[in-house]
């Protein structure tokens, strides 16, 4: 039976289940991938519903997971906000569960890792650039990049 013939018959619910037994994803995320298929928006937010209230879809718990990867990756808090709003969350959430989430001393010790792994010259002005200009782009806050970096004597 051709591709095309079969995606015609598959049904949203099929699809959604197909789509998260492969890795969890936000209802957001879920959502624009069976529109994406050709699914009516109207099926879509039946079966996104229906999903949430069965269990198989969670938001808080799918962005745990998210959070937890992107705390190995060594990403700062503002870096995991901008990411979960572009996954669909509001931004009080995404602050919330983020801020829960990644604590003032772990942020510190993330710092100083990649500082020493990717072996910045902080000792003169245009590698303290790179350092700060680096830091900034994995999400770390200004406050506390600036925090480490005095402590590293600068």
């Amino acid at each position: 039976m051709p591709k095309k013939q079969r995606a015609t018959e598959e049904s949203p619910q099929r699809k959604a289940a197909d789509l998260l037994a492969r890795r969890p994803h936000f209802s957001n995320e879920l959502r624009q991938k069976l529109l994406k298929k050709g699914f009516e928006e109207k099926q879509v937010d039946e079966v996104i519903e229906d999903f949430k209230r069965r269990g198989y879809l969670d938001d808080d718990d799918r962005a745990f997971l998210y959070l937890e990867e992107l705390g190995r990756k060594r990403f700062g808090k503002n870096e995991a906000v901008r990411r979960l709003m572009l996954k669909g969350l509001s931004k009080d959430k995404a602050l919330s569960l983020a801020g829960s989430f990644f604590l003032e001393n772990d942020e510190i010790a993330n710092i100083r890792y990649l500082l020493d792994k990717k072996k910045f010259n902080l000792k003169d002005v245009k590698g303290l650039k790179k350092a700060y200009d680096f830091l900034m782009r994995r999400g770390f806050g200004l406050d506390r990049i600036r925090e480490v970096l005095r402590v590293e004597d600068i």
